[in-house]
């Protein structure tokens, strides 16, 4: 039993730093390029206490992108990631999703050009504060 602990914790730590060590990549997955997402209306669960519906924003295709490596990137990496004309349209987007930010505004700011002139300063401030 210590064996296959010990092989899970090595297998575990292996993992992250090999992870940790793709961060500057990570624009090669989240480019605006090739970028796609839909915006999901995503009904009440009463159970849990959301009693409205939320709009979300989902990316597609979700298997392209390496969702371990997204999650353990720390602030200073997405507000890198945040100002690189390459990824940071795509990058917005998976901060949304991850973050379960509403979503709606993107039926407007459906391209990265409206976002650009018209949203993209006030996402910047909102994920230079919230992101931890």
């Amino acid at each position: 039993m210590q064996v296959r602990q010990s092989f899970v914790t090595i297998f575990l730590l292996g993992l992250t730093i090999f992870v940790k060590g793709q961060d500057p990549d990570i624009c090669h997955q989240l480019n605006n390029d090739s970028i796609k997402f839909g915006i999901w209306l995503v009904q009440p669960d009463w159970e849990k206490g959301i009693f409205y519906s939320e709009t979300l924003v989902r990316i597609k295709p979700l298997d392209s992108i390496n969702w371990v490596a997204v999650k353990l990137l720390k602030k200073e990496d997405w507000l890198k990631l945040l100002n690189d004309e390459k990824c940071d349209w795509a990058t917005n987007l998976a901060l949304y999703e991850l973050h379960r930010k509403y979503g709606g505004v993107f039926s407007v700011f459906n391209t990265r050009e409206k976002w650009i002139d018209k949203r993209k300063d006030e996402d910047l401030a909102y994920w230079q504060k919230n992101l931890k």
